[in-house]
């Protein structure tokens, strides 16, 4: 790494916000965002058959639901692993720029 090398962590810094922050924000809210916006077809049709099922106190709704939660799950620990990743890597950029100089 040059001394003056910092293109590194502000593209990981750049891909934090952008992959844990703004796009996570764009999914989840994009009916705020947008009120008038058509639901997607396959989220129109999952919420559909997820209704279904509940209604029929079907096993397969509970199955949904725990698969469901296990994919939030692992989705919020891929952000945190990624921010964590992300601050050593800029840390270690920092040390290795003061210990240039």
């Amino acid at each position: 790494m040059s001394q003056h090398d910092i293109e590194t962590p502000l593209f990981l810094t750049y891909l934090v916000l952008v992959g844990c922050f703004v796009t996570p924000y764009i999914m989840l809210y994009w009916k705020k965002l947008n009120p008038n916006a058509k639901v997607p077809f396959w989220v129109r049709h999952l919420s559909e058959y997820m209704a279904r099922l509940e209604d029929r106190h079907s096993i397969w709704f509970d199955v949904l639901y725990v698969l469901k939660l296990l994919l939030y799950f692992v989705i919020i620990l891929w952000m945190l692993c990624i921010i964590l990743l992300t601050l050593a890597v800029i840390a270690w950029t920092v040390v290795l720029i003061l210990l240039s100089n």
